[in-house]
């Protein structure tokens, strides 16, 4: 009887103690700063690379000067360990993994809209709304709704979805008003989960690696995506699906001072060969093809692709 009681406390004890320490962050690879309430920086054990933390403990995530992050706020953000992979953003009300937040190198606050935009789209700065007024976040929030009417709803999961992806980072712009714009319909179109973060890091990755940083870049899309329904269908993809006003780009795509374009293929659900099939009738002279991180991405020559 005595074995037994001690075999039981043993067990629990271990299950305590497995479950004590849930958030594991890997700091070994990260420029993410880890701090405590005190806003006093927290590092690993020594010869450690992590920093564990018990289910729902508090902590800060930030960025060094001159850095910043599109998943934290310009001071150090509240999170909590929220289980053993995710973290609950306070100022977000959003989960994400460790991994998932990147602190880039911040760039002049001179990037603005052309003049031919702001003469077309002035109500579009006042309110947020765009194309006649439609609320982008309404579609944002229905597309589980879109999707089934499509005969779609197979792809969307609980970590595959469309979501607000900004085209340029809202710190870069000049103005107040323009900074406002970023984070709507003109500078965010709908992207996948799985492509948003990953096709910005391997952009930063590519310019960081260059020698001769480019001192401009303009970003576009091409196409709208397409997938297959449950009746064997290709449809396009819209938010909306009366007003097929706001369409999902199949390509995104930076080029820097017209010497180069990056082009991403903002569909997890592809097929290698149409994919670079495709990319190969856009590009003249393809530089380099590749999965980064699961995600197809090219390199081409020369100006972006002008749909005719």
């Amino acid at each position: 009887m005595l074995n037994l009681i001690i075999s039981l406390i043993v067990f629990f004890l271990s299950v305590l103690g497995t479950n004590a320490q849930v958030c594991v962050l890997d700091i070994s690879s990260s420029n993410v700063l880890v701090l405590d309430l005190q806003y006093k920086i927290l590092l690993p054990e020594s010869n450690e690379t992590t920093i564990n933390f018990t289910r729902g403990a508090n902590f800060l995530l930030g960025c060094i000067e001159g850095y910043t992050s599109p998943d934290l706020p310009d001071i150090p953000g509240r999170v909590s360990c929220y289980n053993s992979t995710h973290l609950s953003l306070y100022y977000r009300s959003a989960y994400l993994t460790f991994a998932d937040i990147k602190c880039v190198q911040k760039v002049p606050a001179t990037a603005q809209w052309g003049e031919f935009f702001t003469e077309t789209h002035d109500h579009f700065v006042d309110d947020g709304h765009v194309y006649n007024y439609v609320d982008m976040d309404d579609l944002y929030n229905q597309q589980e709704d879109t999707f089934s009417k499509l005969l779609l709803s197979e792809y969307l999961t609980d970590e595959v979805y469309l979501i607000k992806g900004q085209m340029l980072p809202s710190y870069i712009f000049k103005y107040a008003q323009f900074d406002k714009a970023s984070l709507v319909y003109a500078n965010t179109v709908p992207q996948w989960s799985p492509f948003r973060n990953v096709f910005s890091e391997f952009v930063n990755s590519f310019v960081t690696g260059l020698t001769l940083k480019p001192k401009s870049y303009v970003v576009g899309t091409v196409g709208v995506a397409t997938l297959k329904n449950s009746e064997g269908k290709l449809v396009e993809l819209y938010l909306d699906v009366v007003g097929s006003t706001v369409p999902v780009p199949k390509w995104i795509w930076f080029t820097f001072e017209g010497s180069f374009t990056i082009y991403g293929y903002n569909n997890p659900y592809y097929e290698d060969s149409e994919v670079e099939a495709e990319f190969n009738t856009m590009c003249v002279v393809p530089i380099s093809t590749e999965k980064f991180k699961d995600m197809w991405v090219g390199i081409c020559a020369g100006d972006p692709y002008v749909e005719p």
